[in-house]
């Protein structure tokens, strides 16, 4: 059995302590009393697909909460506003995007991204509700990474991007992935955004669960990566998966296993992120197609009602 390391009243495990001293930009979560409840819950092998959606939502709703709440002044402004009692108040408001002028001729403003969102696909999609809750207007990309579970490391490869047209001129990019094992993810997501002209200044991996051989890996890496996390476990098993851990999340979450009738265990879990890959692609094909069909019937009714005015 592995214990929390913590008591009902809630703190920072004597670990994180120590890892937090080790990688001076590595935030955790204060572990209370409501925040060890969810990971139980999520951890639950007994948890059924609509509890584990439920409770992973408020989980990631909370981490994602704790990271803006840790963001430096500059990301908020400054603003009065007058209360149903006719008095005024002074706080503040996050700033998502910001506005300038481009000294164009015809004096037209462009867009200055403040803060961007970019989910690994497939697990990391699961995060994307969350980020929209809170910033209604962030824009959210997307990196298809997948694990090649026949490589004794579970080396990671690139499948798709979908990025914002303006990503290298975000002031903050959050990276979005539940679960940082061995690194190679993260690691290859942010080395697709270096090469695109993205500094590792502008990039906040934001994870529920990680272990410290993925955080080893990722700062000998990138140093200077600010990582923000829910929660630490013990560590790895031979099969690169992490302890005491929480299952394949992407498997639990979207229910991938009973859709396809794929049973749920170490030998099975390649062929699942297989398929995974596969679908998330061809989703996107399939939404763009569905759009399209939308378009053009939106465009029938047109012509019909048209020619019956007629």
């Amino acid at each position: 059995m592995w214990s929390s390391n913590t008591n009902m009243n809630g703190g920072i495990k004597d670990s994180d302590k120590l890892l937090k001293l080790k990688y001076p930009t590595l935030s955790i979560q204060s572990l209370s009393n409501y925040l060890l409840a969810l990971h139980t819950k999520l951890r639950d092998q007994s948890t059924n697909t609509q509890e584990f959606v439920k409770y992973s939502n408020k989980l990631v709703h909370s981490l994602l909460e704790y990271t803006l709440s840790i963001l430096p002044a500059d990301y908020y402004d400054i603003k009065t506003i007058q209360t149903p009692c006719n008095v005024p108040f002074q706080g503040c408001s996050l700033i998502s995007s910001i506005s300038y002028n481009n000294n164009n001729t015809d004096n037209t403003m462009n867009s200055q991204l403040n803060l961007c969102g970019i989910s690994i696909v497939r697990a990391g999609e699961s995060m994307e509700f969350g980020l929209r809750s809170l910033i209604p207007d962030i824009p959210i990309g997307k990196i298809l990474i997948q694990r090649d579970e026949f490589t004794q490391n579970k080396q990671a490869k690139l499948f798709y991007t979908k990025l914002p047209m303006n990503i290298t001129q975000a002031k903050q990019i959050f990276l979005m992935d539940p679960m940082l094992a061995t690194g190679g993810s993260c690691i290859l997501a942010i080395k697709t955004l270096i090469k695109l002209g993205v500094t590792i200044q502008q990039v906040t991996f934001i994870n529920l669960i990680a272990c410290p051989e993925g955080l080893q890996r990722v700062y000998a890496k990138y140093p200077q990566l600010k990582i923000v996390t829910s929660f630490v476990d013990q560590g790895l098993n031979e099969h690169c998966y992490i302890l005491p851990g929480i299952g394949d999340y992407g498997d639990r979450y979207f229910d991938l296993a009973r859709k396809l009738d794929i049973p749920i265990g170490v030998d099975d879990l390649s062929r699942s992120h297989r398929v995974g890959a596969l679908i998330s692609a061809r989703q996107e094909q399939k939404n763009k197609s569905q759009s399209e069909k939308i378009k053009h019937r939106a465009l029938l009714v047109r012509f019909m009602r048209n020619n019956q005015l007629n």
